[in-house]
């Protein structure tokens, strides 16, 4: 909402851009989040059949298969985004915002993708907690004040890079989290 809200603020051509540039993004990220949501199931089965090292080979399999689907949709959407967008919005600055958008976002799309893999990952192990607070302090905490601060000094073209700093602090204390091995105690 106050992502929304804020887009918004720079009237309907950005907001049409915005728009059509998310529902690229959402389409993008789907493989990603279908692979997420798999080695969820994936690594719960495993570690009750107590297959810790099946459980492992899997999460590598999903965050490795996440991570080239995230570049390879970079290597598209950064320089084709103004004209995927234009299926969306028909005005010029609709299209510029779109594409704003998607190149702010592509860059870090592949930590976004091997933040999401481990947290459902650790997820399927019973580690629920963690994964939780990681996304709300990310996603939510982190991000939307980073949004708000770029938009107010550097402008709305910039604005969006918020939402990869958020992005790049859920993946490092995923990471770390992860690399920890606290996760596997719960399974």
């Amino acid at each position: 909402m106050f992502m929304q809200s804020l887009v918004n603020s720079y009237g309907s051509s950005f907001m049409a851009g915005f728009n059509g540039a998310n529902k690229i993004d959402t389409f993008a990220f789907l493989p990603v989040q279908s692979l997420s949501n798999a080695v969820t199931a994936f690594v719960g089965q495993n570690i009750g059949a107590r297959q810790l090292d099946r459980a492992r080979q899997g999460i590598r399999v999903t965050v490795a298969s996440s991570v080239v689907w995230s570049l390879l949709m970079a290597a598209v959407l950064i320089p084709f985004g103004a004209d995927l967008v234009g299926l969306f919005s028909d005005t010029p600055a609709g299209i510029d915002a779109g594409a704003v958008y998607l190149r702010c976002i592509m860059p870090f799309y592949a930590i976004f993708a091997v933040m999401f893999s481990l947290n459902n990952a650790m997820r399927g192990a019973g580690e629920s907690m963690f994964p939780m607070l990681d996304a709300i302090f990310s996603l939510i905490l982190l991000r939307v004040p980073a949004v708000y601060w770029l938009a107010n000094h550097f402008g709305s073209s910039y604005m969006y890079y918020g939402i990869g700093i958020g992005w790049m602090l859920g993946f490092t204390l995923s990471a770390l989290y992860y690399l920890s091995g606290r996760w596997k105690r719960h399974g």
